[in-house]
């Protein structure tokens, strides 16, 4: 968003509160996470330079794409522009995500399936032509630094976090 100003709902322990929220304190809040994605930014390009596989650094990156709910913030996309020298190509952040997340979970299907010897089953998946063979070649080493689950009821009907992609 780009207004000055908003109102956020706060709850901690059965409590609410509303809190006006300036761009300004927002911020001030988020600098040091934002300055952490700059850093590790130009640490990966500055390790791919040095080893010969992006010898010209952000000159050899054609585009910048981004993803996931911070890139809405307008300073991640201007920290993004000033160190890439690029204009970043917004896409629909919250979609890629999932989209990323589904392709993950039928390249382990697909993997899982190969090792077990039940790869019949893939059929009943309604995957397109060729994408077991490009996904089950594929290696993911890093997926989410953090679990990522959904609030889900167990047979007693108590509330569980249903852990969906395990950190790794």
């Amino acid at each position: 968003s780009r207004r000055e100003q908003t109102r956020i709902i706060c709850q901690y322990g059965g409590k609410t509160t509303r809190v006006e929220l300036t761009r300004d304190k927002f911020n001030e809040l988020t600098a040091e996470l934002l300055s952490q994605t700059e850093t590790t930014c130009q640490l990966v390009v500055s390790k791919l330079q040095e080893s010969g596989k992006l010898p010209g650094g952000w000159a050899d990156i054609h585009h910048v794409l981004l993803a996931g709910g911070s890139t809405r913030m307008p300073q991640a996309q201007e920290m993004s522009r000033r160190i890439s020298g690029k204009e970043p190509e917004m896409l629909e952040v919250d979609l890629v995500v999932a989209q990323g997340a589904a392709l993950y979970s039928a390249m382990k299907v697909i993997q899982e399936a190969e090792e077990t010897g039940k790869t019949a089953e893939l059929e009943k998946l309604g995957l397109p032509a060729g994408i077991e063979d490009l996904l089950a070649r594929k290696e993911v080493t890093r997926v989410c630094s953090f679990a990522l689950g959904i609030v889900a009821l167990d047979e007693k009907r108590r509330e569980h976090n249903a852990v969906l992609i395990e950190r790794n």
